[in-house]
């Protein structure tokens, strides 16, 4: 999916100037590292109530910024995600044939 970013409306999105087969996407998350579950799960809850506020949405939309859906929201699905992200984006690298310089 393709949202335009208002402030760029005059310019070409990465897909239009060079990349119609490549798909980007950007995300932001909580990371815990040696963190028990039970720590991660009510982490993962306040989290998800404090999204959830209206003050919060307003805010988030003001700035251009959609919540994740439900489904990528947890602990399960961000994981998920970031593992799809990783494989595209290395197969995108192996296709452009990229190398490190």
């Amino acid at each position: 999916m393709c949202i335009r970013d208002r402030a760029c409306a005059g310019q070409a999105s990465w897909h239009e100037f060079a990349a119609a087969a490549l798909e980007l996407a950007h995300a932001a998350g909580l990371l815990p590292r040696v963190t028990p579950p039970a720590a991660i799960a009510r982490l993962s809850q306040a989290l998800a109530a404090a999204l959830a506020a209206p003050k919060t949405l307003e805010r988030m939309r003001e700035l251009g910024v959609e919540p994740a859906p439900p489904e990528l929201a947890s602990p399960a699905g961000f994981a998920a995600f970031l593992r799809e992200e990783y494989e595209r984006s290395r197969e995108a690298v192996r296709l452009a044939d990229l190398k490190k310089e």
